[in-house]
């Protein structure tokens, strides 16, 4: 059985935002536009009609009435058939709430998931007390909707809290992140899917509908296949058969190329991170290096210990303002080999005039300045004596 016996009778208002269809021993519902209150009671009397193994419920709807959506989600929940939830568009405020009924929830890659916390509107003429009465209620609304939000992500109450009060977008993949959705579907996929239905169950529409509908069915039909035109799937001429099977190919060409891209960019994020471990190794091996250079120049006197962790810390900043640096210093000067004044007192005998002068070496082979300038007075003083004589 497919719908008892009565379903959607005519003397119902159906809501502008509710459509109910059969497609084979499917339902679909599509949840489009804002849920009032007053059209809640249709939308369980119809749910409580259905008698299939799959409900699919495509919703793109900002919300409205939270008590209305608490209604709708409890009957979806409570209902024996698997309950496929799809968020073609948007799904705001209740409408998320709603959303939490599927046992299996998919959403469009472009797709919009918002969350926020109860308010209420249109206050009039309301007095100090009432406004409490109103704050407990949506108190106590608000328990309600985070306590399905945490069921269904297995977040903390306080994170879903801290998500509600930003009241704001999430895109698909955010929402996927978050774990509100199960799986992230691209509208080709969409288009497959509702096209496949079509082509499939064409003939058993005609027979549950208990009236043939072949110019309806071919309507549909055309215009389907003039979308597989459109996507280059099909040429004009092809046949239901064909253009479901090729179909078929693209998409799952489309699907390949998409595992085909995870893996590209997967293999990316694994070569960037091997180039970030080598360029950290080049650099740890670069310190290394330079830190002996200024080493080998403090054992050479070029650099003072104290110059040391400054040197370094600017060649880790700039490699190459930390060498410059370093080649800044100079070694200081060797003394010269050449013959001078002083080393020629040093370098005169101790025979003759330099007899009785005072060693002018150290026993280490090293200058004694201090007896070299005595000598050099005593040379001053005995040409002073010559000179008067």
């Amino acid at each position: 059985m497919a719908i008892r016996e009565g379903m959607m009778s005519k003397n119902k208002k159906k809501p502008d935002w509710c459509n109910f269809s059969l497609v084979g021993d499917r339902a679909r519902m599509n949840l489009y536009g804002e849920i009032y209150s007053w059209d809640a009671a249709w939308f369980i009397e119809e749910l409580s009609e259905i008698d299939v193994p799959d409900i699919d419920l495509h919703i793109n709807s900002l919300g409205g009435s939270i008590t209305a959506g608490i209604g709708i989600y409890t009957n979806l929940r409570a209902h024996p058939a698997k309950v496929n939830v799809v968020v073609d568009g948007e799904a705001s405020s209740i409408a998320s709430y709603i959303a939490m009924a599927g046992d299996t929830i998919k959403m469009a890659a472009d797709g919009l998931w918002l969350v926020h916390k109860p308010i209420v509107s249109n206050l009039e003429m309301v007095n100090e007390d009432d406004l409490v009465a109103i704050i407990q209620d949506l108190q106590l609304l608000e328990k309600s909707i985070v306590g399905r939000y945490v069921e269904k992500t297995g977040k903390t109450e306080d994170e879903i809290k801290d998500l509600m009060k930003e009241d704001r977008y999430m895109s698909a993949e955010e929402a996927l992140e978050w774990g509100f959705v199960d799986e992230i579907i691209d509208a080709l996929e969409l288009v497959a899917k509702s096209t496949r239905e079509k082509f499939q169950n064409a003939g058993r529409g005609k027979q549950q509908a208990n009236q043939p509908k072949p110019k309806k069915e071919d309507t549909n039909m055309s215009v389907h296949k003039d979308k597989l035109v459109a996507l280059c799937v099909v040429g004009r001429n092809a046949s239901d058969e064909d253009a479901l099977s090729q179909l078929e190919t693209f998409v799952n060409q489309a699907k390949q190329d998409k595992e085909d891209l995870k893996e590209a960019k997967a293999t990316i994020e694994t070569l960037n991170t091997r180039v970030e471990e080598l360029e950290t190794e080049n650099s740890e091996t670069a310190i290394e290096g330079f830190t002996a250079k200024v080493d080998a120049a403090i054992e050479n006197k070029r650099v003072k210990k104290e110059q040391k962790d400054a040197l370094i810390n600017t060649f880790k900043a700039c490699a190459k303002a930390g060498q410059e640096m370093l080649d800044s210093f100079v070694a200081p000067k060797a003394p010269t080999t050449g013959t001078t004044a002083v080393d020629g007192a040093i370098n005169r005998g101790g025979d003759g005039d330099d007899a009785g002068k005072l060693p002018e070496k150290n026993e280490d082979g090293s200058k004694n300045y201090t007896n070299i300038a005595k000598n050099r007075k005593a040379d001053r003083e005995a040409e002073k004596q010559a000179n008067a004589a």
